[in-house]
């Protein structure tokens, strides 16, 4: 998988990684849900609106994986 590095390949992290919740593959998720949040809170003052969708992304993945 690729690494993310770059606020673009973070956007399409999480975007994968909604994907997967979506399907209930939270295990699959999990990876590039952190990749993506890292990169985007340091990136969070260029991005302000990507940063704060992966806050909620991971705020959604902590409630709805222990369902």
């Amino acid at each position: 998988m690729v690494e993310a590095r770059t606020w673009r390949t973070a956007e399409a992290k999480l975007v994968l990684a909604e994907c997967l919740m979506a399907r209930g593959e939270y295990e699959k998720a999990a990876q590039p849900l952190n990749e993506a949040s890292e990169v985007l809170e340091k990136s969070g003052k260029a991005h302000p609106g990507l940063a704060q969708e992966a806050a909620n992304t991971k705020a959604a993945f902590a409630r709805d994986r222990t369902r």
